[in-house]
């Protein structure tokens, strides 16, 4: 940079730049300046500016853990891993084996449901099978027909028979939930404990601090089924994490208060599906049969996940999302309350089948990865099999509505009250279904009969009889072409699969959505597929990984890029598992941590920016052993974990938790491994130094051990503290020569985050900063806004003391306008006042008064003086 006067040269700056080790972002490093006048040249020392650099300060070996052990004895049946991989995929896993049993339970881990046989081919034929299988004439000699009736046998006996066809079976599942409790940032832990059976299921939180014991405690009994759809949300926007679950086909929530856990409350307007509690039909929240050689026999209906929690209308708020098939209905957050829902046409699918902002306006899309094979035999196949499933699903929904009605009579026992919408759906459900006179029948008699318990059996009997004749054909006809689909799956000639991504952006105020389509590489995993920013533009990427490689297509906004793919360090894809993003060595990026199976290491794939990663053992977090076997039923089983990515000391960098339990259910824990915490982060000034031997210094501190930076828990719709992790400022020195320094330490305290559209979002910064002079005490107390989010930043009064901490002088701003002629946000302050001090004694007051024009320039100051 050069300063010219008069055409001569009178200032040259000379400004150096590198790049950060760790960052590769560029930075400032030397000011070089000289020049001349008329009295010849001039020199000046060069500054030279120094950063922070952490790279290879890496040491996850720091662990820390709650024991979660509370061992049952009670005979229940377990999930097979192989096959829950292929069938189930949300809100936990269910049996699938009727040789699947363990003795024990780990009731601090575990919650125990009825869940119905899933092979319902078992249950009603297996008795028949078994009675023919020992009759040769029944047989005929046939002997392929003689072993399918053993095996249907076998498993008829193995769920136990008769009992366990008509009410279900015991099993032990598993609902590990990372959430943040108390709004303090740091991840906790809740699972879902008791047994289904004496309605003791309930929530349990476990409040995580590294160093410090856990504070468990447990939240009111909930109706929680084997398909009951549940997830954890910030239901009011507190910071704190909550509990939202279905119950009768409406959504309720239980909140998190910190430390414990409300009542439950209900959400009257907002509608879901009813969790099928009827023990004879096996019916989970979600399904999709995936044919492999040891998976050849669907349990029920394919059916994806339909219900959503996001933010929709970009407040920050989440908001409720059902989608019923055909349409999605969203239900938007008032913080205590939902409105009415706003009904949009669209489909969703099972693939990423996610809500998530993909556009950056901060509001949420709907997502889905779209696969079409051109095999046209098998896509009629599939065509057909998922109209069998739509019909599937609405026959038992029906059912479900009339059986609803039928399971409060007689109300004079039950204490029911019974809509008379739901008792005339019940009563023509039953003429539709060729039940005429039992209609008239009850009609004649209505819903507030005293009827006996053999009027309320029989009225039972007949609904499931109308069930059981609706799904037969249906059944018959789905077994049918899931035949003919595994048997192109056995042969290998599924044909050659495309993909895309569709992206359905919603307007709530004309009720419309728009679709755009992208197409994607043909390398993808669609059962292993995200998104993530990997490549740190604020756009989400989409990444699917594909045996031992990852694969990863960068979103352009208006396309994606052809693949980029990264060899991962495993002989076999499936020892690949517990994909995570996080941020490891600092560099702002997205890196890659999974589990190896084959090395028994929870590796790091450090992001190159790219879409590429590449294998860092030293930013691993080292070994991990599990035990695994599979017996000689061919049942697999192994010890159940869930390894996921949390920042648990606030620093901005991944630490691991690993939440464990045992094969035998012996023992439980909650790991957490974890770097030591930085106090910088990278790229920080850390010194400016001269020629001359003058240096100045800067210190940091993390904010979250920062005392009163951050008033954790607070939180409270749309003001909450500020829990992004940060570095502060608290000292800097000035060493001037001949031995004068000159030190100021910093502290401050509240800082805030007021949540909204994104108009109004922002950090409404610190409630106060202290500066503090060492040398001599004397300190300065800045106070700010934070009661209006356009004053964020904005010093309300600034104090300032003596080392008797008297006050020498005060300013206080006030009566600020907001012009605002161009629709742009413009503060100025009205009144300025300005009180001078002698040790504490008020000397002289100023205060002046300032006016503005319409586009906010000043046209007059008024200053009055007094004492």
């Amino acid at each position: 940079i050069e300063i010219r006067v008069g055409g001569n040269v009178l200032r040259t700056y000379d400004l150096d730049y590198s790049y950060g080790p760790v960052t590769g972002r560029s930075i400032f490093r030397k000011l070089k300046q000289n020049g001349s006048n008329t009295f010849g040249s001039e020199n000046f020392a060069d500054l030279d500016f120094n950063y922070t650099n952490h790279s290879g300060s890496f040491s996850p070996g720091h662990l820390d853990y709650q024991n979660l052990s509370n061992t049952a004895n009670l005979n229940v049946f377990i999930p097979d891993i192989a096959t829950d991989v292929m069938n189930f995929r949300f809100n936990g896993n269910f049996p699938y084996h009727p040789s699947a049993l363990d003795s024990n339970i780990d009731t601090s881990l575990q919650y125990v449901v009825k869940v119905p046989v899933p092979d319902r081919d078992a249950c009603n034929w297996g008795q028949a099978c078994c009675i023919c299988a020992a009759l040769s004439f029944c047989w005929g000699g046939d002997s392929q027909f003689h072993d399918y009736l053993i095996a249907t046998c076998w498993g008829f006996l193995g769920w136990g028979g008769p009992g366990a066809c008509d009410n279900g079976v015991d099993s032990a599942l598993t609902a590990w939930i990372p959430v943040d409790l108390n709004g303090d940032g740091i991840s906790d832990f809740a699972t879902l404990n008791g047994n289904e059976a004496d309605g003791s299921i309930h929530l349990v939180g476990h409040i995580q601090k590294i160093g410090q014991s856990a504070i468990t405690f447990n939240g009111p009994n909930i109706p929680i089924h084997y398909n009951t759809f549940y997830q954890a949300v910030d239901l009011n926007g507190d910071g704190r994490v909550d509990f939202a679950y279905e119950n009768g086909g409406k959504l309720w929530g239980v909140y998190s208060n910190g430390g414990s856990f409300s009542a439950p409350v209900q959400f009257t307007n907002v509608s879901l599906l009813s969790a099928n509690r009827d023990m004879k039909v096996f019916s989970p929240y979600e399904y999709r049969f995936r044919y492999s050689s040891s998976n050849t026999k669907p349990f029920a209906s394919d059916r994806p996940t339909a219900d959503f929690f996001a933010d929709v209308n970009g407040d920050e708020l989440v908001d409720f999302i059902h989608n019923n098939g055909g349409s999605f209905s969203i239900y938007i957050n008032r913080e205590a309350y939902f409105d009415s829902p706003i009904v949009i046409s669209g489909t969703n699918d099972f693939f990423l089948n996610t809500m998530i902002d993909m556009t950056g306006d901060g509001k949420a899309d709907y997502v889905r990865l779209i696969r079409t094979i051109d095999n046209s035999t098998l896509n009629a196949l599939q065509n057909q099999k998922a109209a069998l499933d739509t019909l599937m699903a609405q026959y038992q929904a029906e059912h479900a509505r009339a059986k609803a009605v039928v399971d409060q009579m007689p109300t004079a026992t039950t204490n029911a009250t019974i809509d008379d919408v739901e008792y005339q759906n019940l009563l023509d459900y039953l003429t539709v279904n060729g039940y005429g006179m039992v209609s008239v029948l009850f009609e004649a008699d209505g819903k507030d009969f005293d009827y006996d318990s053999t009027q309320v059996a029989s009225l039972q009997a007949v609904l499931e009889d109308i069930l059981s004749a609706r799904i037969n054909s249906i059944g018959q006809q789905s077994q049918a072409i899931n035949t003919q689909i595994g048997m192109i799956y056995a042969q290998g000639n599924i044909g050659q699969a495309t993909y895309a991504l569709q992206i359905r952006t919603f307007n709530l105020n004309n009720a419309t959505s728009q679709v755009r389509t992208f197409s994607l590489t043909n390398q993808v995993d669609e059962e292993r597929s995200t998104l993530s920013d990997v490549n740190g533009d604020g756009m989400l990427d989409f990444v699917s990984f594909v045996g031992t490689q990852s694969i990863v297509c960068i979103f352009m906004g208006n396309g994606f890029s052809n693949p980029i793919a990264t060899n991962l360090n495993a002989g076999n894809g499936k020892n690949l598992l517990d994909f995570n993003f996080g941020e490891v060595n600092g560099d702002g990026l997205s890196d890659l941590v999974l589990f190896n199976k084959e090395n028994h290491t929870i590796e790091t794939y450090l992001s190159r920016g790219d879409g590429s990663f590449y294998y860092s053992p030293g930013f691993s977090f080292g070994g991990f052993s599990t035990q695994e076997y599979t017996e000689s039923n061919g049942i697999e089983r192994s010890d159940t974990y869930q390894i996921s990515l949390q920042d648990m000391n606030l620093d901005g960098i991944s630490d691991v938790s690993i939440a464990f339990l045992s094969l035998d259910k012996t023992w439980g824990r909650i790991y957490y491994r974890y770097n030591n915490p930085r106090n910088s982060g990278e790229d920080q000034l850390l010194n400016v130094s001269n020629g001359a031997g003058q240096t100045s210094q800067v210190q940091y501190q993390l904010k979250n051990s920062h005392p009163g930076a951050v008033n954790a828990g607070t939180g409270n719709y749309p003001d909450v503290p500020s829990m992004t992790p940060s570095f502060l400022v608290t000292q800097t020195r000035q060493d001037l020569s001949n031995g004068i320094v000159h030190t100021t330490n910093y502290s401050y305290t509240n800082e805030r985050y007021i949540q909204g559209t994104r108009t109004i979002s922002r950090s409404l910064g610190f409630a106060s900063i202290r500066e503090t002079d060492v040398n001599t005490n004397f300190y300065k107390i800045t106070d700010y806004f934070q009661n209006d989010y356009r004053l964020a930043g904005v010093p309300q009064s600034t104090r300032n003391y003596n080392a008797s901490n008297n006050l020498t002088g005060s300013t206080t701003q006030s009566g600020f306008s907001f012009p605002n002629p161009f629709g742009t946000e413009i503060a100025v302050v009205g009144v300025v006042t300005t009180n001078d001090y002698r040790n504490g004694t008020l000397v002289e007051t100023s205060i002046q008064n300032l006016t503005y024009d319409f586009y906010g320039f000043t046209t007059s100051v008024i200053e009055s003086l007094g004492s």
